[in-house]
This record gives C-alpha cells, sequence and structure tokens, in this order.
C-alpha cells in the first residue's frame, strides 16, 4: 500500500512483478491490520474502522459493527466465516458470525477475568484462539478461557513483537526490532528462528508453504527466504 494516498499495489509472487495500482481510496486510508479471507481481506484502518478488501478489483467497502468510536481496533483473524477482533483497551476478543453480506454484531467471546490482553498486538485462530503481546508471550484460549500453554524460552527474549501466523501447526512472530521471525509449535516448544541482519525495517510476512518460503515487506521492498 502507498499510504500517503491509499493506493493499492498487487504482487504477484511468481513473476515478483508490482501490478498497476488501484485508484486511491480515502475509505482505505492507511491499514495497521489486514486479514486475509475466503473473497479478500478484512482491514483494520489507522483509525480503528472495520473494512471489507473485495477480489480481484481490491474493491473497499466499510462493515457495520456496534463498537464504539472509542474502541480500539489493533486485530482481525477469520474462521469458519467468523471474524474475530481484539481490542486490548477492552480486554477483549470479540465475534462476529456472518450474516448474509456482512457479520452480526460482536459478541464478547472471552469469558476469563485471569486473561489480560492489554499487550495484545494480533490474534490467530484454528479453532482456539492464540494472541501475541508485545514481548512476545502467546496466551492460549479455549472457548473463552485461558488454558495452560508452556512457551519454551528463547535467548535473547523478545522485545517488540508485532504480528503472528499460524501455519500448520507453527506459530510463526515476527520480531522487528532483533530483524527476525521466531517459529514455536503450538505446543509452546521452539523450532526455530529466521533471522534477517540486513532488514532494519520489517512490517509484516506471509509464509507460503507450496512454495517452501516466507516473503516479508521490509520498508517499501518484499524479500523471500527459503522456508526450513
Amino acid at each position: 500500500q502507498n499510504r500517503r494516498n491509499g493506493s493499492l499495489y498487487p504482487l504477484t509472487l511468481e513473476t515478483h512483478v508490482l501490478g498497476a495500482p488501484t485508484a486511491p481510496d480515502a475509505k482505505l486510508e492507511s491499514f495497521a491490520h489486514l486479514a486475509a479471507g475466503d473473497d479478500g481481506a478484512i482491514v483494520v484502518s489507522q483509525a480503528g474502522q472495520l473494512l471489507r478488501l473485495r477480489l480481484p478489483r481490491l474493491t473497499v467497502e466499510p462493515i457495520a459493527t456496534e463498537f464504539s468510536a472509542t474502541t480500539v481496533l489493533v486485530a482481525t483473524a477469520t474462521y469458519q466465516n467468523r471474524l474475530y477482533v481484539l481490542t486490548p483497551s477492552a480486554n477483549q476478543v470479540w465475534r462476529m458470525d456472518r450474516s448474509g453480506s456482512g457479520f452480526s454484531a460482536p459478541t464478547g467471546w472471552v469469558q476469563d477475568d485471569t486473561v489480560h490482553l492489554d499487550q495484545a498486538v494480533d490474534l490467530v485462530v484454528d479453532g482456539d484462539v492464540y494472541v501475541l503481546s508485545a514481548d512476545g508471550r502467546i496466551t492460549k484460549l479455549t472457548s473463552g478461557a485461558s488454558v495452560p500453554f508452556t512457551q519454551e524460552t528463547i535467548d535473547p527474549p523478545i522485545k517488540t513483537a508485532t504480528k503472528m501466523k499460524l501455519v500448520g501447526s507453527a506459530l510463526y512472530v515476527l520480531d522487528p526490532t532483533a530483524r527476525r521471525i521466531v517459529v514455536w509449535g503450538k505446543d509452546g516448544q521452539f523450532e526455530t528462528q529466521y533471522q534477517m541482519p540486513s532488514l532494519d525495517a520489517l512490517k509484516d510476512f506471509t509464509v507460503i508453504e507450496s512454495e517452501k518460503k516466507i516473503y516479508l515487506l521490509s520498508g517499501s521492498a518484499v524479500y523471500g527466504i527459503p522456508l526450513r
């Protein structure tokens, strides 16, 4: 995305070529988080608005919700026709069921007073919900309640986690300050880490298992590294 005007550029992974940009869309602004869905993506704008990005034309439309104007939306995830929205300020993950072309009213999914999400930055869902905090800690939730998740420690520890992806049975965590991606299994065991010492502006990444590659966005450039 060109954050100056909201234009989007499609990238063809096979040829590594950027396509023609879409027309700037004032509704899209600069987005803070994007979660892929079946027919496009769900976007959280910098202003905290939920938007649907439809493929292949990359059209943008707002998603009607009942969140108050002061609710800070941080991240979203989709799973089995449901949308999950992370709001650390409310210490809550909201669930919204698909209803026609939109979604139902949000309902609070977390029902456990011992769960603390005030430092949460991202989440992934596979039936269970895994929430990433800025210090790299992962909280596992089942049916709205915290369940034991013993996360193997690493050295040096993560200080500024920003993004998490679930690929198969592995949780990939982006640590841009240390210029690395750290991988844990869903059992909490450390698996490996990918270090990118030359990439000093890491923003996001995606894992493509079929290509055995990880693609990383650093600054305005996209890089590919082999998947181990």
